[in-house]
């Protein structure tokens, strides 16, 4: 709990730390050695692993944030927390605490899937759980509801269009149906998670609405949007279809303009910086797809707008915040393989990013300090540190970790071959995963 405050509290890691928060993360990882074998469960075990990979997750670990989430799903169906019948004669602030538990790792699996574009753990089917709908409720009962429902949708999403078993290429009837569930999520929301830009200034920060409260709002309507994106433009279909490309700039835009309107208003992005990092990153993606398509003038003008706002805001986050600062640099190595440069408007023959009076194009040429390949996923990739805990600790010494002492216990990263954004499209294998 300690490491995940540091992560998203601190400005950065300190000169001693790869990143913030690790050595505190390093500690836990030393005192689980000691502890009894897996034969003996308990709550807060359970709740090590779940914290764990929300740390490794933020961290840029993925694929040890999946493993981690895995054990604790494990862990918790061992402990039946999946069954409300075994523990529903406790006294009701422990019914509480485990149904609560239960279903922060449920959508901890569903995000981390969708983050590494691998299936998830849990199904379904082994839930003998209520959820949070029935009854009256707090606030935060209704957050975790909406938690709840994002992590089923996903479960929908991820059966329908990236199982191995979907149909190749996506039916578009599936396409509107699934979009419609989003949007009858969105549109039950409590108005207390409901997000509207125009009303940040004039009725949320007005009204004093504390600073988390805001973030929840926010975190809820680009992960809906997020999701409706995807859907239209899946990154494992080899041609995309034109009527979607409309909506996709459209929500694009929306969501970079949301951040930017947060940014603005707020003090600090640093506890919602990866968030935020990887969620431009994936607008960016899908805008560069739409201005490759030769859209409608209005369409592209759109597109090349957003895509400097959020070039501009990552270049922003990237003084205070890691994750942004690798962002540029792979927005360095694909930008190229994106041929924005080339492409061009139905009315306009030269590049959106060229420099003109009107708008002056952004710079994208990051000076990275060397030639980096970014396709090699021992170079700069979010597995440069695979989580070996007994190999870190026994580097670790008495002394801090740094990459030299981590480099001779490196295992070998998992192939990202198996996972959905390692496709034919040069920018969805890179800028996907950060």
């Amino acid at each position: 709990m300690l490491a995940i405050a540091e992560c998203f509290c601190a400005p950065g890691a300190g000169s001693y730390e790869i990143r913030p928060g690790w050595s505190l993360f390093l500690r836990g990882c030393k005192l689980i050695q000691h502890r009894s074998p897996l034969r003996h469960i308990d709550f807060h075990l359970i709740q090590y692993y779940a914290l764990s990979s929300e740390y490794l997750m933020q961290s840029e670990l993925l694929y040890d944030a999946s493993r981690a989430v895995s054990t604790a799903a494990q862990l918790a169906m061992r402990a039946r927390l999946n069954e409300e019948r075994v523990w529903n004669t406790l006294p009701e602030q422990d019914i509480k605490n485990r149904k609560r538990l239960w279903w922060t790792i449920y959508f901890l699996d569903r995000k981390i899937s969708q983050r590494t574009g691998s299936p998830y753990v849990i199904r379904d089917t082994e839930i003998a759980l209520s959820e949070f709908v029935q009854g009256p409720t707090t606030k935060t009962d209704r957050y975790m509801q909406v938690l709840v429902d994002l992590g089923k949708l996903w479960s929908l999403i991820w059966d329908t269009f990236f199982a191995a078993s979907a149909p190749k290429p996506q039916d578009w009837k599936e396409v509107e149906l699934m979009d419609t569930r989003i949007l009858m999520v969105q549109r039950e929301l409590a108005s207390e998670l409901s997000w509207d830009t125009n009303l940040l200034n004039r009725v949320y920060m007005a009204q004093e609405e504390q600073e988390p409260c805001v973030r929840r709002r926010l975190a809820i309507f680009i992960r809906l949007n997020l999701l409706r994106l995807t859907i239209r433009q899946n990154p494992i279909q080899k041609h995309q279809g034109t009527r979607c490309y409309s909506i996709c700039v459209s929500l694009a835009s929306e969501t970079v303009e949301a951040i930017a309107a947060f940014t603005e208003s707020c003090q600090s992005v640093i506890p919602c910086g990866f968030f935020f990092c990887t969620a431009l990153l994936e607008c960016i993606y899908h805008l560069i797809l739409c201005m490759q398509t030769i859209p409608t003038e209005k369409e592209y003008e759109a597109s090349v707008q957003s895509f400097r706002l959020a070039y501009q805001l990552l270049e922003r986050f990237s003084q205070v915040l890691d994750t942004a600062e690798r962002a540029l640099r792979a927005l360095n190595s694909v930008i190229s393989l994106a041929a924005i440069t080339n492409s061009h408007s139905p009315d306009q023959g030269s590049s959106p990013l060229c420099q003109s009076e009107q708008a002056p194009a952004v710079n994208l040429n990051f000076n990275v300090p060397e030639t980096i390949d970014f396709f090699d996923p021992t170079s700069w990739q979010i597995d440069d540190i695979p989580l070996d805990v007994v190999a870190l600790i026994s580097s670790m010494g008495d002394n801090p970790v740094d990459d030299t002492a981590l480099g001779g216990n490196r295992e070998q990263s998992p192939a990202p071959d198996s996972y959905i954004w390692d496709c034919e499209y040069g920018v969805a294998s890179t800028i996907m995963n950060v």
